[in-house]
Protein backbone atom coordinates (compact mmCIF):
# COMPACT_ATOMS: atom_id res chain seq x y z
CA UNK A 1 0.00 0.00 0.00
CA UNK A 2 1.30 3.35 -1.05
CA UNK A 3 1.65 6.30 1.36
CA UNK A 4 -1.44 8.05 0.09
CA UNK A 5 -3.62 4.76 0.45
CA UNK A 6 -2.31 4.23 4.27
CA UNK A 7 -5.03 7.54 5.46
CA UNK A 8 -7.48 6.54 3.36
CA UNK A 9 -7.63 2.98 4.99
CA UNK A 10 -7.55 4.66 8.22
CA UNK A 11 -10.44 6.74 7.60
CA UNK A 12 -12.36 3.82 6.70
CA UNK A 13 -11.53 1.31 9.50
CA UNK A 14 -12.69 4.76 11.52
CA UNK A 15 -16.15 4.84 10.31
CA UNK A 16 -16.38 1.34 9.70
CA UNK A 17 -15.92 0.97 13.88
CA UNK A 18 -17.88 4.08 14.37
CA UNK A 19 -20.84 2.41 12.34
CA UNK A 20 -20.71 -0.48 14.34
CA UNK A 21 -20.05 0.58 17.60
CA UNK A 22 -23.80 3.38 16.85
CA UNK A 23 -25.76 -0.02 16.47
CA UNK A 24 -25.23 -0.91 20.22
CA UNK A 25 -27.00 0.79 23.53
CA UNK A 26 -26.20 1.33 26.19
CA UNK A 27 -27.46 0.41 29.23
CA UNK A 28 -27.75 4.10 31.20
CA UNK A 29 -29.48 5.38 27.98
CA UNK A 30 -32.36 3.09 27.58
CA UNK A 31 -33.23 3.86 31.67
CA UNK A 32 -33.40 7.81 30.76
CA UNK A 33 -36.70 8.58 33.27
CA UNK A 34 -36.65 11.92 32.87
CA UNK A 35 -39.65 14.28 33.27
CA UNK A 36 -39.19 17.29 31.96
CA UNK A 37 -40.15 20.69 34.40
CA UNK A 38 -40.00 24.16 34.72
CA UNK A 39 -39.94 27.21 37.25
CA UNK A 40 -40.24 30.87 36.61
CA UNK A 41 -36.73 32.43 38.16
CA UNK A 42 -36.60 36.17 37.92
CA UNK A 43 -39.75 36.58 35.07
CA UNK A 44 -37.44 33.46 33.26
CA UNK A 45 -39.11 30.10 32.50
CA UNK A 46 -36.06 27.79 33.18
CA UNK A 47 -36.36 24.23 32.45
CA UNK A 48 -34.87 20.91 33.86
CA UNK A 49 -34.79 17.26 33.64
CA UNK A 50 -35.70 15.60 36.77
CA UNK A 51 -35.02 11.77 37.50
CA UNK A 52 -37.28 10.02 40.45
CA UNK A 53 -36.31 6.72 41.55
CA UNK A 54 -38.30 3.87 42.22
CA UNK A 55 -37.55 4.49 46.42
CA UNK A 56 -36.38 7.81 47.39
CA UNK A 57 -34.07 8.46 50.37
CA UNK A 58 -34.61 12.33 50.17
CA UNK A 59 -30.59 13.06 48.59
CA UNK A 60 -30.91 15.08 45.76
CA UNK A 61 -27.60 15.36 42.89
CA UNK A 62 -27.61 18.54 40.91
CA UNK A 63 -25.52 17.37 36.94
CA UNK A 64 -24.65 20.87 35.67
CA UNK A 65 -23.74 20.20 31.75
CA UNK A 66 -20.74 21.85 29.94
CA UNK A 67 -20.71 24.55 27.91
CA UNK A 68 -23.26 23.86 24.89
CA UNK A 69 -24.48 21.24 26.26
CA UNK A 70 -27.87 20.41 27.95
CA UNK A 71 -29.43 18.41 30.82
CA UNK A 72 -30.84 15.68 28.73
CA UNK A 73 -27.52 15.22 26.99
CA UNK A 74 -25.17 15.49 30.39
CA UNK A 75 -27.88 12.79 31.49
CA UNK A 76 -27.78 10.30 29.15
CA UNK A 77 -23.49 11.27 29.42
CA UNK A 78 -23.41 10.40 32.77
CA UNK A 79 -25.17 7.47 33.55
CA UNK A 80 -26.68 8.94 37.12
CA UNK A 81 -29.85 7.68 36.87
CA UNK A 82 -28.89 3.80 37.43
CA UNK A 83 -26.98 4.77 40.17
CA UNK A 84 -29.93 6.98 41.48
CA UNK A 85 -32.07 4.34 41.16
CA UNK A 86 -29.59 1.81 43.15
CA UNK A 87 -29.18 4.73 45.70
CA UNK A 88 -32.49 6.05 46.32
CA UNK A 89 -31.57 10.02 45.38
CA UNK A 90 -33.26 12.32 43.10
CA UNK A 91 -31.28 13.54 39.77
CA UNK A 92 -32.07 16.57 38.55
CA UNK A 93 -30.36 18.25 35.29
CA UNK A 94 -30.90 21.98 34.78
CA UNK A 95 -30.68 23.54 30.99
CA UNK A 96 -28.58 26.88 31.19
CA UNK A 97 -30.16 29.74 29.23
CA UNK A 98 -28.49 29.33 25.73
CA UNK A 99 -26.65 26.37 26.84
CA UNK A 100 -24.23 28.12 28.53
CA UNK A 101 -24.16 29.08 32.15
CA UNK A 102 -22.93 32.37 34.21
CA UNK A 103 -19.21 31.57 35.19
CA UNK A 104 -18.05 35.27 36.52
CA UNK A 105 -15.88 35.22 33.72
CA UNK A 106 -18.08 38.43 32.21
CA UNK A 107 -16.83 37.62 28.63
CA UNK A 108 -19.47 39.31 26.96
CA UNK A 109 -21.13 42.30 29.37
CA UNK A 110 -24.44 41.64 27.84
CA UNK A 111 -24.72 37.81 27.82
CA UNK A 112 -23.59 37.86 31.36
CA UNK A 113 -26.99 40.46 32.00
CA UNK A 114 -29.02 37.66 30.35
CA UNK A 115 -27.73 34.48 32.26
CA UNK A 116 -27.99 36.60 35.45
CA UNK A 117 -30.60 34.22 37.79
CA UNK A 118 -28.13 30.96 37.70
CA UNK A 119 -27.63 30.62 41.44
CA UNK A 120 -31.48 31.83 42.39
CA UNK A 121 -32.33 28.83 39.76
CA UNK A 122 -29.72 26.13 41.37
CA UNK A 123 -30.69 27.29 44.73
Amino acid sequence: MNKRGIPIAIILIALMLLLLFSQFSFPWREKMNLKEESIEVSGIERTYFLHIPPKMNGSLLIVLHGGGGSGKSIARLTGFNELADERGFLVAYPNALRKHWNDGRGINAYYSQIVQGNLQFLF
